[in-house]
């Protein structure tokens, strides 16, 4: 074989070579980055779903909270109520004291 093609077909050879390591970190590159995004969308996806128990969450407790202020109103009224209750038996009783 020619010298000269024989040493061109070895460089192209060794060049080749060198492709083929670049390719393959390139290739492990990307295999990283595909892990890195997965682990990525799956902490977004958690967040997701957080915020949205969190919103839930939310809303139930103002729909409590309003609810607690009116028993608490309520149970205010009745026993404001229950004490005049009182008064007037107490009264009653009072005058009609044998």
């Amino acid at each position: 074989m020619n010298p000269l093609l024989q040493k061109r077909f070895a460089h192209i050879q060794d060049r080749m070579a060198e492709l083929e390591e670049v390719l393959e970190e390139n290739r492990a590159d990307v295999i990283q980055q595909h892990l890195e995004k997965e682990q990525l969308l799956q902490d977004k996806w958690k967040e997701r779903k957080r915020v949205t128990t969190l919103t839930r969450i939310e809303k139930d407790y103002n729909v409590l909270d309003d609810q607690n202020k009116a028993y608490d109103e309520e149970r205010k009224e009745i026993k404001q109520r229950l004490a005049r209750v009182l008064k007037f038996t107490k009264a009653l009783h009072n005058t009609y004291k044998p």
